[in-house]
């Protein structure tokens, strides 16, 4: 099954913050694995400040349209995610980025069962130097779904 971005051809004009970009955070997902080393968030800056909230807020509006009724409890990084970076070869900017998770969401259906969904995810951004802060494509996989 693989989910569209709906943010696919969007762009974030400069003045924007993350959270024009992405969805408000989903505070109530338990976050587990995610790395927070410095070189990890500098790539992913055009996330927002948390982006492994920003991963969970996002998968789960889209995960919704499968079940409405559904709610995420958990989103765990199964390894650290796979970044290639494009940077200015001058002064090292960020101009582009693709990163592949793998992640393991845990869902309460609407019925009030649990199931683990992993899921690998893969963000594409490109032209991040750009004043209008460049594209942003992603895509979801579930690869697996057990009962939790």
């Amino acid at each position: 099954m693989s989910i569209p971005n709906p943010d696919a051809a969007s762009t974030r004009p400069p003045s924007a913050s993350p959270s024009t970009l992405n969805p408000p955070p989903a505070t109530s997902v338990s976050l587990e694995g995610f790395p927070q080393d410095e070189e990890t968030r500098a790539a992913l800056y055009w996330m927002g400040d948390d982006y492994a909230r920003t991963l969970a807020t996002r998968l789960a509006r889209h995960l919704a349209a499968d079940d409405p009724a559904g709610t995420m409890l958990a989103l765990r990084c199964l390894q650290p995610p796979k970044l290639n970076v494009d940077a200015a070869e001058d002064d090292g900017r960020v101009l582009a980025v693709d990163a592949d998770f793998e992640v393991e969401a845990v869902m309460r259906s609407g019925d009030g069962s649990r199931w683990a969904l992993r899921i690998a995810l893969r963000y594409q951004a490109d032209q991040l130097d750009r004043d209008d802060g460049g594209h942003v494509r992603s895509e979801a996989s579930v690869e697996a779904v057990n009962p939790a």
